[in-house]
């Protein structure tokens, strides 16, 4: 997907676009927006996110792993008591 940014009567400021009249065009659609974050703003945003995509991936492996061990735990006591190892109500 391709989209072009067109800007009227605009100017660029130290890291800071400020165009009178800027559009978004792309796939059929056209946004209109005032104003782009500064660069220091984006970075920051950019860095929160990384870090919370990062804790969401350990978050995940630390649950599978505990599904894991779960389900081995459980089938190991189906065996137990299925062989007569453990017996019900013990």
């Amino acid at each position: 997907m391709t989209f072009v940014v067109r800007a009227a009567g605009g100017s660029f400021n130290g890291d800071r676009f400020k165009p009178e009249r800027a559009q978004v065009v792309g796939a059929g659609a056209q946004v209109d927006f005032a104003d782009v974050p500064p660069l220091k703003e984006r970075a920051a945003v950019a860095e929160y996110l990384d870090a919370k995509e990062r804790e969401s991936h350990l978050i995940s492996t630390t649950i599978g792993a505990q599904i894991a061990t779960l389900t081995v735990d459980r089938k190991s006591l189906i065996h137990e008591y299925v062989i007569g190892q453990r017996r019900v109500g013990d």
